[in-house]
């Protein structure tokens, strides 16, 4: 979801590329080296608590044979007030084909939006990913991905990612850039190019089979070589403003993994939920130097209000604009059952450098539901006193939400936390407390004043800035978890 429209136009959001699988399958010619098969989902947040919204969605195929075009197909509807709204592509597009479209929300009130991507019914195996809607002021010329794979990890099932660069100006691209700098590195040893990508058009990338789609651009065989292996991040410039997106799965398609590109760096970063075997789930953490000078970082681990009394915090070295990867699951400081929060800085005495990031969070391979989710890290200056949660889903298809924020002011604050359905209508008022520092994991499966079916969105509003995260699970088997950021106000 990012921005391509009129000043008339309150909002304007951009979803570089989903897969929309309708009628459960994927064409051979598509599903031939490509990532899992999926079913997607639109979930709009309006956030005007007294003016209903007029959104329209526009859909571009990605590769289609008339590129800069009017769209494949559009979607008009209202919203109301405080509504959190759900738009499934198999049960609301016709007479167009099944495969991956790229997206432009317009409204004429703000909005949040969030993209459920999930195996079709039936469809094996069974995943799920999810990423969020970008409006028009956060797209840009240049923008990073912190963690892109390319058969890399083989041992591990052979993990590679799929890059989606939606053109969000108003003219041709002449000129899109993606460098691949390895973990580690400062210096990229592939870039590729596009040199003719139209408004609304998107390239995407397949980084296991080494193909292109959409604009003019080419993935030689010697490019595809030297990227055999590959784990670092890639820089996004353009000629225009550009959103970007990036899945990534193994060669078996098993799990799912999903997350935004970025353009704004920070010296303090948040993750509002980490974990070291709590349930299962172990995370990790991608961080690009943005800067020109080497650093190092420090990861400071605090526990939730619910969990045990954990404050670590340990020193890593970032070269100059490289990249640095770091597994909880190898760090013995911060204990087993650890769940709590990540506060990633500038370690004392080191050069003051820019970064931006992901999290991830996974089951251990092998016994039990493997679970992958994955999510940016959040700049303190993203940090907000109001934060919005576009989809909260409580038994709905198999699937139950949860979420988490963090203080990020060091003197805790307090609020409320409010769910809305699908009408806009006020279910529950939350009370919520957090500790200097401290973070509050809820699970709508223990919040009793929410029903079963309850499918809608939640505001967070509390007297200190936070930071926050959302999350959807299925506890069926198959990597059915997806992880998102929420909204700041």
């Amino acid at each position: 979801m990012r921005n391509i429209f009129r000043i008339a136009i309150a909002a304007a959001l951009l979803l570089p590329v989903m897969v929309a699988v309708r009628g459960g399958e994927v064409p051979a010619a598509e599903a031939q080296g490509a990532g899992p098969a999926l079913c997607s989902g639109i979930q709009l947040q309006n956030t005007n608590t007294s003016a209903g919204a007029t959104i329209t969605m526009n859909f571009y195929r990605v590769g289609r044979t008339s590129p800069g075009g009017p769209p494949d197909a559009s979607i008009s509807d209202n919203i109301n007030p405080n509504s959190s709204k759900s738009y499934y592509l198999p049960n609301i597009l016709s007479g167009v084909p099944d495969g991956q479209y790229a997206v432009t929300t317009n409204s004429d009130q703000a909005l949040n939006a969030l993209v459920q991507q999930v195996s079709c019914p039936g469809a094996s195996p069974a995943v799920a990913g999810s990423f969020s809607g970008v409006s028009a002021t956060d797209t840009g010329t240049s923008v990073v991905l912190p963690y892109v794979l390319s058969r890399a990890f083989p041992a591990a099932g052979s993990y590679s990612s799929f890059i989606a660069i939606q053109n969000a100006g108003s003219a041709t691209a002449t000129n899109v850039q993606v460098a691949f700098y390895p973990a580690g590195s400062s210096t990229p040893i592939v870039t590729l190019t596009n040199t003719s990508l139209p408004a609304n058009e998107t390239w995407y990338l397949n980084l296991r089979t080494g193909t292109t789609t959409g604009g003019t651009s080419t993935f030689s065989s010697t490019d595809f070589n030297t990227l055999n292996g590959f784990a670092g991040s890639a820089t996004i410039t353009a000629d225009q403003p550009v959103a970007a997106v990036a899945n990534y799965s193994p060669a078996d398609n098993t799990s799912l993994l999903s997350y935004n590109g970025t353009r704004t760096p920070g010296t303090t970063l948040y993750a509002p939920q980490v974990t070291k075997s709590y349930f299962g789930f172990t995370s990790g953490f991608t961080l690009v130097n943005q800067t020109a000078t080497a650093s190092a970082v420090r990861f400071r681990f605090v526990g939730s209000a619910s969990g045990n009394p954990v404050d670590v915090s340990v020193d890593r070295p970032i070269v100059a604009n490289g990249t640095l990867i770091l597994y909880l699951g190898n760090v013995p400081e911060v204990p087993n059952n650890f769940n709590g929060t990540g506060i990633i800085s500038i370690a004392p005495g080191n050069p003051s450098v820019q970064l931006v990031g992901i999290a991830n969070l996974a089951t251990t391979a092998g016994g039990g539901i493997f679970s992958s989710g994955a999510m940016n890290l959040v700049p303190s200056s993203q940090a907000s006193t109001k934060l919005y949660l576009p989809q909260q889903s409580k038994g709905v298809a198999g699937f139950t939400s949860g979420w988490q924020i963090v203080d990020t002011t060091g003197a805790g604050s307090t609020g409320t936390a409010s769910y809305y359905d699908a009408n806009g209508n006020l279910v529950f008022s939350q009370p919520i407390s957090l500790a200097p520092n401290g973070s509050v994991t809820v699970y709508l499966g223990n919040v009793a004043g929410v029903p079963n079916g309850f499918n809608g969105g939640v505001v967070v509003q509390m007297s200190g800035a936070v930071a926050g995260q959302g999350n959807y699970l299925n506890p069926s088997p198959g990597d059915l978890l997806t992880v998102y950021n929420a909204f700041p106000g």
